[in-house]
């Protein structure tokens, strides 16, 4: 069993603007699958879903595939993250507004495997 000397927890964005990484790369999404221009005001209600309910709300015909391809987006995106984290690919998370991007757990040699 691993030993941690600290857990720390990103309630309030402070550590990893987890807005931004996460709802830009769903405004992606957004673009791909339904062919339209949505704002960030307009998606940032998404922040207090889990991300397969985003994809159920938006109407998405294959949820799991594009679950995984937002995913992919928030983990290359480049404003997320805050230089303690060394960006947003390194942080550890994983899209889906609600608990899951930008979970902000970290240990000193990088994230913690979930």
């Amino acid at each position: 069993m691993k030993h941690y000397q600290a857990v720390l927890y990103d309630i309030d964005g402070t550590l990893l603007n987890t807005v931004n990484m996460n709802m830009y790369p769903l405004l992606r999404i957004i673009k791909e699958e339904r062919g339209e221009e949505w704002d960030l005001a307009d998606v940032v209600k998404f922040m207090a879903y889990p991300g397969m309910k985003v994809m159920e709300e938006l109407g998405i015909h294959d949820p799991e595939t594009t679950y995984q391809r937002w995913v992919r987006y928030v983990n290359e995106y480049e404003g997320g993250g805050h230089p303690l984290c060394g960006g947003g690919g390194d942080a550890g998370h994983s899209p889906g507004p609600g608990g899951a991007p930008g979970r902000g757990v970290l240990q000193k040699e990088g994230p913690i495997p979930h």
